[in-house]
C-alpha cells in the first residue's frame, strides 16, 4: 500500500472546514490504496472563528506528526523575509503568500521535523490555505525526492477581499504563486471554476477537481419535523454579511411570516456589524444571531429548518468568490429540505444546486421573494445526483489521480533543490526578478554582466520600496507628468504597475515587439514617437544604443531607469 503525506495545519480534533476535508477523507483512503500520514499543528480551540476541539481524529497518533501550536506566530529566521513582512505591513497590504504565521511555521517545521519518520512516504500533498502548508509540503517533498502535489482550495494571488493590493503587489503575488506551483507533479482544485482558472495559468499541469463532499452517514440526519425558520450556520465574512442584509431587507419589506436564525462562528467584527444592522432595522424579533454549539445541534437545526441558507458575494467581478464552494453546501444538499443561496448568478454554487435539484441561487430581493413564496417540493427529498459529491467518491477520485502520478502518467517535475534559499530567493527574487535572471545567466554566460547590472538595479528598487520611497517622486521633482517606457519585459511591466494610479501618466510604451494590451499601447521604436516629457529606458544594458537611436527621433530627455533609481538611493 502506498504512503501519502498530507500537510495541513488544520486537522482533527480541531473542528473547521479545513480540518474536515482530510479528517473525513482519510477514513476512505486505505480502501483505494493509500495509507495516509499527516503533518499538522497542535490544535487550539477558539481563535478567529471560535473553533471547537470536538471533531473525531480518524487516524492513530502514530501517523500524525504535530509540530507547533496552531495560531502562534513563530519567528521568521531570515532578515530579508522580515523586511518584506514589514513592508507589506507598512503599506497595509494583505497577502495569502507573504504571511507571517505561515512562514514562521515553515521554519519551525524545518528545524524540528525528523525526516527519518517520513522515509517511506511515496507522495506529498500540500493543501492551501494556509500557504504554510505549501511551503512545508514542497520542502518535505524536495528532501524526500518524491512527487509534490499542490491542492488549492481557494485562489491564492487572485484573492482581493481586504487585501488592499495595488498592481505592483499583485504582480509580485502572481510571480510568487507561480514559483510555488510550477514544479509540482499535479494540482488538485476543489471547484470546477478554480480548475479552469488554474488550467489557463498552468497549461502544462494535470489538474483535477476533488470537491469537499459530504459524509455517507449524514444521510441519516434528516428529520420529518420542519419548523418555519430559515437557517444559516457558519462564518460571517464581509461579503456574506452583505448578502444576509439583502435577505433581512426582503423579509422586512414584504412582511414575511418567517424567522431567520444565524449560528455565527465569527469573526466578531462582522458579527457586530450584522447585529447593529438588525437592531437599526428593528428586526430583532425576526432575526436571531446565536453563538456556537456542538456539531450535532447544528445538524438537528439544519434538518428541521424550512430552508437552509448559503451566502456568498454579490459581486460578479470577484472571480475568487464566484468560483468558491462553501463546505456547508455539500452538507446541506444531502438533507431533505431545500437550499437557498444568495449570491451573484455566476457563482458556482448555483451550478451544484441545479445539478443536484436541491435549490436555487438568488441575486436580488425579487428572486429571494419569489423563492420563499414558491412551492419548494421539487427541491425536497434526497436526489440520486447528490451521490457524486459524497466524500468517499471524492476520495476515490483523488486516489486515482495520485496513482496516475506515481505510475508516471502525469508529468513529474523534479523540484529545484534550493532549501532555505527557496523562501528568501522567492520573495526577494520575485520582486527583483532575480530568480528569472539567474536562470538565464546559467544558460547564457556571455550575458552575465548584463543581468548582474539589472539584478543590482532591481534590488536597489526593492530597497527603495522598503524605505517607503516611490519612483513617482523622481518624476514629480523634475516636473515630468507624461512619460513613455522603453522596454516591456519584466522590468518595464513592474515600472508600469508601480506608476499606475500615480500622478505620473504613462502615455505609451516602446518595444521592438509590438503587442498592445489593455494596460498600455505599445509602439515600435521605428515609428514616429509622440511627444512626452521623458522616455524611461528599462533595457538598461543597452541604454547607449537605445539613446543614440531615439535621440534622432525626439528632443525629450531619455533617461535610464538605473540612473533614476541610483539617484534616489
Amino acid at each position: 500500500m502506498k504512503k501519502l503525506l498530507i500537510v495541513s495545519a488544520h486537522f482533527p480534533p480541531l473542528n473547521t472546514m479545513a480540518s474536515k476535508r482530510y479528517g473525513y477523507m482519510c477514513k476512505y483512503m486505505e480502501k483505494y490504496g493509500f495509507e495516509p500520514y499527516i503533518l499538522t499543528t497542535r490544535p487550539r480551540g477558539g481563535g478567529y472563528l471560535n473553533s471547537k476541539l470536538d471533531l473525531e481524529v480518524p487516524l492513530s497518533e502514530e501517523r500524525i506528526i504535530r509540530i507547533g501550536d496552531l495560531g502562534i506566530d513563530y519567528p521568521c529566521l531570515e532578515s530579508e523575509i522580515n523586511e518584506v513582512l514589514y513592508q507589506y505591513s507598512n503599506d497595509r497590504v494583505g497577502s495569502r503568500i507573504i504571511e507571517e504565521q505561515s512562514l514562521g511555521w515553515y521554519y519551525k517545521v524545518k528545524n524540528e521535523l525528523d525526516m527519518e519518520k517520513l522515509k517511506d512516504i511515496d507522495i506529498v500533498i500540500g493543501t492551501f490555505p494556509a500557504i504554510g502548508n505549501i511551503w512545508v509540503g514542497r520542502y518535505v517533498a524536495e528532501k524526500l525526492e518524491k512527487p509534490f502535489v499542490v491542492e488549492i482550495r481557494d485562489l491564492i494571488s487572485d484573492y482581493s477581499e481586504s487585501c488592499n493590493k495595488n498592481a505592483f503587489y499583485q504582480n509580485i503575488e502572481l510571480q510568487l504563486e507561480q514559483k510555488l506551483v510550477k514544479d509540482s507533479a499535479g494540482i488538485v482544485a476543489v471547484t470546477s471554476g478554480f480548475r479552469e482558472i488554474l488550467r489557463e495559468r498552468y497549461p502544462n499541469h494535470k489538474i483535477i477537481t476533488v470537491y469537499n463532499g459530504w459524509e455517507i452517514q449524514d444521510k441519516e440526519d434528516n428529520h420529518n419535523k420542519k419548523n418555519d425558520y430559515l437557517y444559516y450556520a457558519g462564518s460571517l465574512y464581509e461579503h456574506r454579511v452583505e448578502s444576509i442584509k439583502m435577505l433581512i431587507d426582503t423579509i422586512k419589506e414584504n412582511e414575511l411570516d418567517v424567522n431567520l436564525i444565524i449560528r455565527s462562528v465569527g469573526p466578531e467584527n462582522s458579527e457586530r456589524i450584522l447585529k447593529d444592522y438588525i437592531y437599526a432595522n428593528s428586526m430583532q424579533n425576526k432575526v436571531k444571531v446565536l453563538g456556537t454549539v456542538n456539531e450535532n445541534t447544528v445538524r438537528q437545526e439544519q434538518a428541521e429548518a424550512k430552508v437552509n441558507l448559503l451566502f456568498s458575494s454579490l459581486d460578479a467581478d470577484d472571480k475568487s468568490l464566484m468560483t468558491t464552494l462553501p463546505g456547508k453546501l455539500f452538507e446541506l444538499i444531502r438533507l431533505d429540505n431545500p437550499v437557498l443561496a444568495i449570491a451573484d448568478k455566476s457563482a458556482e454554487i448555483g451550478i451544484v444546486l441545479n445539478k443536484t435539484k436541491k435549490g436555487k441561487i438568488a441575486s436580488d430581493k425579487k428572486e429571494i421573494l419569489a423563492f420563499l413564496n414558491s412551492d419548494m417540493t421539487e427541491y425536497e427529498g434526497y436526489h440520486k445526483e447528490v451521490e457524486y459529491y459524497s466524500r468517499e467518491n471524492q476520495t476515490k477520485i483523488l486516489c486515482d489521480f495520485l496513482n496516475e502520478i506515481l505510475k508516471g502518467d502525469c508529468k513529474m517535475n523534479k523540484l529545484v533543490s534550493n532549501g532555505l534559499s527557496f523562501v528568501v530567493g522567492t520573495i526577494t527574487g520575485t520582486v527583483t526578478t532575480g530568480t528569472k535572471l539567474n536562470n538565464i545567466i546559467e544558460k547564457k554566460q556571455q550575458e552575465k554582466e548584463k543581468f548582474r547590472i539589472m539584478y543590482q538595479m532591481m534590488e536597489s528598487w526593492f530597497r527603495l520600496k522598503l524605505e517607503g520611497k516611490n519612483i513617482e517622486d523622481y518624476f514629480n521633482a523634475y516636473g515630468y507628468k507624461h512619460i513613455a517606457i522603453y522596454g516591456m519585459g519584466d522590468i518595464g511591466k513592474n515600472l508600469l504597475a508601480d506608476l499606475r494610479n500615480s500622478s505620473v501618466k504613462v502615455d505609451y510604451a516602446i518595444d521592438k515587439v509590438v503587442t498592445n494590451t489593455e494596460d498600455i499601447r505599445v509602439v515600435s521604436p521605428e515609428e514616429k514617437l509622440e511627444k512626452v516629457d521623458a522616455i524611461v529606458v528599462t533595457a538598461i544594458a543597452y541604454f547607449d544604443d537605445i539613446n543614440d537611436n531615439l535621440s534622432s527621433k525626439t528632443d525629450c530627455p531619455i533617461i535610464s531607469l538605473e540612473d533614476i533609481i541610483y539617484e534616489m538611493v
